[in-house]
């Protein structure tokens, strides 16, 4: 969480405590990862070895991740059913101001097609009341998320 890069626990022991808890009986997995696909080879390692478990997952990342969309069929492929993923905001000026520029709005429907195509429901992580919002900001939101077909809308102030 602190620090530059990501560091994750070797993919060999995460499957194997995903196989304990299901020989516990639980058929769905969420890691609490900042990023689960932050790191893409180590994503791609854990999707491929998932497979077999036929379990159902999710976690978090960022919009951005679906730019790989073949790691998001494999991650799709391995029982990843839902990503909670942080928009931010459908403001531009907004999402400069917070430095959120890996969020590109004019590639958001084109992602979440990516997301959508391959199993992957997206809870949307919104927040409101940045410098450069405006009243307006509320509609657009709402508009932006349906017609992006998102199925859950996590709004924060």
């Amino acid at each position: 969480m602190y620090g530059r890069g990501y560091r994750h626990r070797p993919v060999d022991e995460v499957v194997a405590e995903v196989r304990a808890l299901c020989a516990a009986g639980h058929r769905y997995i969420i890691f609490l990862d900042d990023n689960i696909i932050g790191s893409p080879n180590w994503a791609r390692e854990l999707s491929t070895k998932m497979v077999p478990l036929k379990v159902s997952w999710g976690g978090q990342t960022h919009l951005g991740s679906a730019r790989d969309p073949e790691l998001i069929r494999l991650a799709g492929k391995s029982g990843m059913s839902a990503l909670f993923i942080g928009i931010e905001s459908v403001n531009r000026a907004a999402l400069i101001g917070a430095r959120k520029d890996v969020n590109n709005i004019a590639r958001y429907r084109e992602w979440v097609k990516v997301m959508h195509d391959n199993g992957i429901v997206i809870v949307a992580g919104m927040i409101f009341g940045f410098d450069e919002d405006d009243p307006s900001v509320f509609a657009r939101t709402v508009e932006v998320i349906d017609r992006l077909d998102i199925a859950v809308g996590n709004f924060s102030p």
